[in-house]
């Protein structure tokens, strides 16, 4: 599974180019398929967590942006 993640992170990387900048896109994508139900925040490559967060609570729901290491709230 690290693999995968690895993986994950050296395409996104290549195909953006490694800038930071063109990531607010692909982070908009993922926080959508987050909201929709179709990806959880654990399954984000670590590269794009922090732009994924920022977009989840510019549309109101930053309580998605939970991952497996950080306990939610009231459960």
């Amino acid at each position: 599974m690290r693999f995968r993640a690895w993986l994950q992170d050296i395409l996104i990387f290549l195909i953006l180019g490694g800038n930071e900048m063109k990531y607010s896109g692909l982070a908009m994508v993922y926080a959508y398929l987050i909201i929709d139900g179709a990806k959880e925040f654990s399954e984000v490559p670590k590269r794009l967590k922090k732009k994924v967060k920022e977009a989840l609570t510019a549309l109101g729901a930053e309580e998605l942006a939970v991952d497996d290491t950080t306990e939610k709230e009231g459960i």
